[in-house]
């Protein structure tokens, strides 16, 4: 903030002979704006010369510079907000499933079913109590012996 005041001081102050009032008008310039709607013309005298007293342009940046750190302190602090609440996303994307995940998962379910697809007769089997044949398997047992 500071320096951004120093650059509009040292600006004016740079302007040390500037053209008489009239030349202004003269040129046709558009008067410079307070932003308040009223227009103040830039000074006319040397820099510098002490007193308590600015002229009316140099109040009227001094004021409107006031306003602008008023709303860059509302930034910064909304900015900071914003840091925290993408250190919170951050946070919570990092319990998230990967990609990686989901395709190992998606593979082992394909593998899954193609398994009991594969071996659905053995399956069968094994809860009904069959054999290949159809026939109970204690009585297969006892036919072959």
């Amino acid at each position: 903030m500071e320096m951004l005041r120093d650059l509009l001081r040292g600006a004016s102050n740079k302007v040390e002979n500037p053209p008489p009032t009239d030349e202004y008008q003269s040129r046709n310039d558009p008067p410079l704006s307070s932003g308040g709607g009223q227009n103040i013309t830039p000074p006319t005298g040397g820099g510098g010369g002490g007193g308590g007293g600015m002229d009316p342009w140099q109040t009227s940046v001094e004021n409107r510079l006031g306003s602008l750190e008023g709303r860059l302190g509302r930034v910064e602090d909304r900015l900071g907000g914003v840091e925290t609440n993408t250190a919170t996303l951050t946070e919570r994307v990092s319990h998230l499933p990967t990609k990686g995940w989901g395709v190992t998962a998606l593979l082992m379910l394909f593998a899954a079913v193609a398994g009991v697809v594969t071996f659905q007769d053995n399956i069968h089997h094994l809860i009904t109590g069959t054999n290949a044949s159809g026939a109970p398997q204690i009585q297969a047992e006892r036919n072959s012996s």
